[in-house]
């Protein structure tokens, strides 16, 4: 019999995928970083092609961290990633590191946290060294690797760190297929290796052999379908052996001590000691010393440290699948026990009683649902497994069955798994729940749609629910507080004002502060809704109060969200953004990963409004990466119709059409209906394609939700108070007058109701001067606007001023066009260009310096927030750390470091440092 093991075997018929490899490693040490997918079936050779990259890696000066999934290990969060970068000679985590990683991180709340700590460590690492990470079997890695990987692959992008993947093609959907998918599309290469070719086949055979086969002995060959392994396999046996009796051959000679051993290590489904063999056995290890040498000297097992592991997964699969049923299901729940003793892990143990165990098997259930709550605190998505395989286990009359369903669906949406968690739990409601626990089913469906923005869907559970009797207390403060936020979505706001308000009562009664807060920053948005921007401010404080003397569950609403938005509706632009940074270190620090995007997307409304466009994108994209790494699909359609915005803006009208398209499909497909937000970027991309009618379309709910009616709420205009004007363009243009009156009358109220924000009263002056052609109006509106913090809109101001004054408006046409040139709005730049020639020769002021959109070079000018992170890596500091310094989001400054790198046209910190020394910008 063979004793090759699968790094020592001839490695035939792989050039064009070791070529591959090899420019991969080259780059790395060149550093360059990036990611190569290795897929195909078992014994095709992935794990003989990542062993030469290791060796071809040393031989390159490239580090390597390696790591390989078990079948278990779908269950045990993160332990091929955590075990590559544990171990080895120079571990990227230290034992010290690698515990402090477990103990503040290591859960559902902490795992964002937790990837940007291994980032930071990967990061630091590879600045000593270029690292190969190297991960195979990726197909039974569990969820959250595959989570961890999907965001630390993009924020490595520019490290020296080159990432190697090998799996087996997917049966059906997974999570780690999933992301190989995603990394082949974001860039990634895909090496899908197939079988040997005749000529392969017998070039394997001779370099085996070490002669020429004979035809024969190369129509026995044929006989593995090209599978390298299978073929070696089958040369060490008879040629007239066939290769399904492979299974008996590698078991045939074999004693029956030898036998077991490897038996009941195909059941442990993972590298094991003789110990745990010995108690499968009932023998002890100098009982089985013997046993074992005989299955390592035949090539069955290998030894590697403390644990023995199969040659091959295919030997492994082969003996666990040649075992009878009966005997199969016994020693998994042998293995169980064994297991329990020594301190494993329960959510190992149960995966061992769910094989082995029987409907109504209370040991199984009391394990499972121990993993189940142990799972919990670390993966949703695991633990909704386990979830699901103990609904399997447990009787469908069981009186614990309804509770156990109700938290499953939890699981599957915390998981982002809201198909799955609805039809669970539609499922449940339809085969009939008594009150109490039909009022709790509710309440887990409604809480799931609510944070996918289903608000609709929302509404109908929770109605059902608040109308049972059983719906009292803490349930019925929570049910009152989901309503309220649901209700904001729709025209009208008394009625998230009344459910808000009895959300208060009951949660204050029952002392469910969490839902109390939840209300009170509803309450929060319902008094914009009114107009009242003072009020509004003042409750957002009050919930910001309650939330910091409460528990993490009650901090974890967040209301600063609210509080900055309020600020923002008041002009009180610093104060903003300091509560903003302020919310967002706190979410960090406590792990609400799902808060990332909605900071973003405040901090990015913010930029924008303030002029600063490559600073609002930023921010933007920063927020819409981490909405798509966390599945955050309410959030995305917000950011991508921001950064819409933008690009018209900058007059980049084919980037915006596919950002709205984009913004429009997400919005649809997630949340089933289009936010106001989404469509009046919409109408603004129609109003700039000259499509006047269309875009009143667009704009018209918006504008019919700032009439005065019940229906009528001023909640989008508290936002973006500048949209008055925009809607006055666009009603006019469309021929729509008593639109445009609409438009000015809400403006006013919003201005009347808060007389001490300047910019309102502006923005009121400038709509009604457009609609009565006023230029009084115009100017005076241009005059306050200047003292404000909202540039963007006091350069629209200056521009409709000097637009009004005929040739006595050149100087505020100019100072306009001096603003938009600092801003980089090209359309506005050539539109006001425009203006000016008309006036006549000489009107375009030639001393209009370049600006943030200015023509320039893109390889040597940079903004001063990107300069600011550009210098900071020149000197060596992580993204974590120039974040600190900046007091900026790691994803912030990593979107910075991405516009540098195009701007100069690098793909790495170091070109971009070469780079960025050559122009002669060393800090």
């Amino acid at each position: 019999m063979s004793t090759l093991s699968e790094h020592e075997s001839p490695l035939v018929g792989r050039s064009n995928e070791l070529s591959t490899l090899d420019r991969a490693l080259h780059r790395v040490r060149d550093g360059i970083g990036g990611c190569v997918v290795i897929e195909g079936y078992a014994g095709l050779g992935k794990s003989r092609l990542l062993a030469e990259s290791e060796r071809r890696a040393a031989r390159h000066g490239v580090a390597v961290a390696r790591g390989q999934a078990t079948e278990l290990d779908h269950v045990v969060p993160m332990a091929s990633l955590l075990g590559a970068l544990s171990t080895g000679p120079a571990p990227v985590l230290d034992r010290d590191t690698l515990a402090s990683l477990a103990g503040g991180g290591f859960t559902e709340s902490g795992r964002f946290w937790l990837v940007h700590r291994i980032a930071e460590a990967i990061e630091q690492a590879a600045r000593r060294r270029p690292l190969a990470v190297v991960l195979d079997d990726m197909h039974w890695a569990d969820e959250l690797t595959a989570q961890a990987l999907r965001i630390l692959l993009p924020t490595l992008h520019a490290s020296e760190v080159l990432w190697l993947l090998a799996l087996r093609p997917a049966p059906e959907p997974s999570p780690v297929h999933d992301l190989t998918d995603r990394l082949v599309a974001d860039g990634a290469e895909r090496l899908r290796l197939a079988p040997l070719s005749g000529a392969e086949v017998a070039e394997l055979c001779a370099r085996t052999l070490g002669s020429a086969p004979s035809p024969r002995l190369l129509a026995h060959a044929e006989r593995s379908d090209g599978n390298p392994f299978l073929l070696v396999e089958l040369l060490s046996r008879p040629e007239s052996e066939p290769p399904s009796t492979l299974s008996r051959g590698w078991l045939t000679g074999l004693s029956e001590p030898a036998r077991r051993v490897l038996e009941v290590g195909s059941v442990l489904a993972r590298p094991f000691s003789v110990a745990e063999a010995g108690g499968l056995l009932g023998l002890s290890g100098a009982e089985l010393n013997s046993a074992v040498s005989e299955a390592v000297a035949v090539g069955m097992l290998i030894g590697t440290g403390s644990e023995l592991r199969f040659r091959h997964d295919l030997i492994r699969e082969t003996v666990y699948e040649a075992l009878p049923g009966p005997v199969r299901h016994a020693l998994h729940q042998e293995a169980a026990g064994v297991l329990r003793a020594t301190g494993r892990p329960a959510a190992e143990i149960s995966q061992h009683l769910a094989r082995g165990g029987q409907r109504g098997n209370r040991e199984a259930i009391a394990t499972l649902h121990l993993a189940v709550r142990e799972a919990a605190a670390q993966s949703s998505g695991i633990a909704a497994d386990l979830m699901l395989q103990l609904l399997d286990l447990i009787e469908e009359d069981s009186p614990e069955r309804p509770r156990l369903l109700t938290e499953a669906v939890r699981l599957l949406a915390s998981a982002g798994r809201l198909g799955q968690a609805r039809a669970l739990g539609e499922r449940a409601l339809r085969g009939g729940l008594d009150p109490r626990e039909e009022t709790a089913m509710l309440l887990a469906l409604a809480e799931a749609l609510k944070h996918a923005g289903h608000d609709r869907v929302v509404l109908d559970y929770v109605g059902r629910a608040l109308a049972a009797p059983t719906a009292l207390g803490a349930v019925r403060a929570e049910l009152y507080a989901v309503q309220s936020h649901a209700l904001l979505s729709f025209p009208g706001i008394e009625a998230a004002e009344q459910s808000a308000l009895a959300a208060q009562q009951a949660g204050r009664a029952s002392g469910a502060d969490s839902a109390v807060v939840f209300a009170t920053v509803a309450r929060s948005a319902t008094a914009r809704g009114r107009g009242d921007i003072a009020g509004s401010l003042a409750l957002a404080g009050e919930a910001v109060q309650l939330a910091e003397t409460g528990s993490a569950e009650v901090r974890r609403r967040h209301p600063r969200l609210w509080l900055a938005r309020a600020l923002a509706s008041a002009d009180r632009f610093g104060e903003a953004d300091a509560v903003n940074e302020l919310g967002r270190r706190e979410a960090e620090r406590i792990g609400s990963a799902w808060s990332h995007p909605l900071w973003s997307l405040n901090r990015a409304a913010l930029k924008l409004a303030s002029g600063f466009l490559e600073d609002a994108q930023a921010e933007a994209e920063a927020g819409a990466r981490v909405a798509d790494q966390l599945s955050a699909r309410a959030v995305a359609p917000h950011l991508l119709a921001l950064l819409a915005r933008i690009a018209l803006l900058r007059d980049e009208r084919k980037a915006a059409a596919e950002l709205i398209r984009e913004s429009r499909h997400h919005a649809m497909g997630s949340l089933g209906a289009i936010p106001p937000f989404v469509d009046w970027i919409t109408a603004l991309q129609l109003e700039a394609d000259g499509r006047p009618g269309e875009a009143l379309e667009a704009a018209s709910g918006v504008l019919s939700s700032l009439s005065p009616s019940p229906d009528g709420s001023l909640l989008f205009l508290s936002e973006e108070p500048c949209a008055s004007v925009q809607l006055v363009r666009i009603t006019l243009a469309a021929g729509d007058a008593e639109g445009a009156r609409t438009a000015v009358r809400a403006a006013r109220r919003l201005a009347e109701a808060n007389p001490g924000v300047g910019s309102l009263a502006a923005f009121a002056a400038q709509a009604a001067g457009l609609v009565d052609g006023d230029p009084a109006a115009l100017a005076a509106a241009a005059e306050a606007m200047r003292e404000g913090p909202r540039r963007l809109a006091a350069a629209s101001a200056l521009e409709d001023a000097g637009a009004a004054a005929g040739a006595a408006g050149a100087g505020l046409l100019e100072e306009a066009l001096a603003a938009y040139t600092g801003m980089g709005a090209r359309r506005e730049i050539a539109r006001v260009r425009g203006r000016l020639e008309r006036l006549g020769p000489g009107a375009v002021a030639a001393s209009a310096g370049p600006g943030e959109g200015a023509q320039r070079e893109p390889d040597v000018e940079l903004t001063p927030s990107e300069l600011r992170v550009v210098r900071l890596v020149v000197e060596g500091l992580t993204n974590r750390a120039v974040a600190d310094r900046l007091f900026l989001s790691p994803h912030t400054v990593d979107t910075h470091l991405r516009h540098a790198f195009a701007k100069y046209g690098v793909n790495s910190r170091v070109e971009l440092a070469r780079a960025f020394l050559a122009g002669g910008r060393a800090a």
